[in-house]
């Protein structure tokens, strides 16, 4: 516990033990600590960093909080004061400040990856409302099953896509010719390249790559 600005003591660990013991009238025994506002919040993101079930967008919701309650003046400093990667703070701090039109083009903020953060905002940054206009689009078209990286691609990519409906996607090279056709089906995708002028090896590694993102 601390004591609070108005005299009471406020609990800052403990929470869920203290209400089982209230609803179970077990006596509590506290330790009254002396912590300021940062080193508070300091200690619960350390806390709920371990949770499992808190994404990455939702990090970015208590980062981008931290900031705006000035508790940091910088993301550098509050990424060094809790130990974690500046990048990865960052990058969580844009998924936060995606409008929510954005996010809820999603089926759920957990689909939301930190390394999708920099391609988002880049989309949102060069034509805002070429974004709404495929987010609208999106949220008027998908469903239930519809993948978070297909929605992702869909956002971000300068071309009109169509996800969540065509099974059969052409590829044109910079002539307009096809090179390239994607066929869809359940469990996964063919692809057949038509082109000679790409090497075999380069085929593999742009599919590893694929495979690793």
């Amino acid at each position: 516990m601390r004591k609070a600005n108005d005299g009471d003591f406020e609990v800052v660990f403990g929470h869920r033990r203290q209400r089982a013991c209230l609803e179970l009238g077990l006596p509590v025994l506290a330790t009254v600590v002396s912590m300021d506002d940062r080193s508070l919040w300091v200690e619960m993101e350390r806390e709920n960093r371990l949770r499992a079930d808190l994404c990455p967008y939702e990090k970015g919701l208590r980062y981008s909080a931290a900031l705006d309650a000035g508790l940091y003046p910088t993301i550098r400093p509050m990424a060094e004061g809790i130990g974690a990667d500046y990048s990865q703070v960052a990058k969580m701090i844009r998924l936060a400040e995606l409008p929510q039109e954005v996010v809820d083009a999603f089926n759920s903020p957990s689909d939301l990856q930190v390394n999708w953060s920099t391609a988002l905002r880049g989309a949102l940054q060069r034509d805002p409302e070429a974004l709404m206009g495929r987010t609208r689009k999106i949220r008027q078209t998908k469903t239930a099953q519809s993948s978070p990286r297909d929605i992702f691609h869909a956002l971000t990519e300068e071309a009109t896509v169509e996800p969540f409906h065509k099974m059969t996607v052409e590829i044109a090279n910079a002539d307009g010719r096809p090179f390239a056709v994607i066929n869809k089906f359940e469990g996964g995708y063919n692809i057949r390249i038509q082109s000679a002028g790409i090497p075999i090896w380069d085929v593999e590694a742009a599919l590893r790559g694929l495979l690793q993102s």
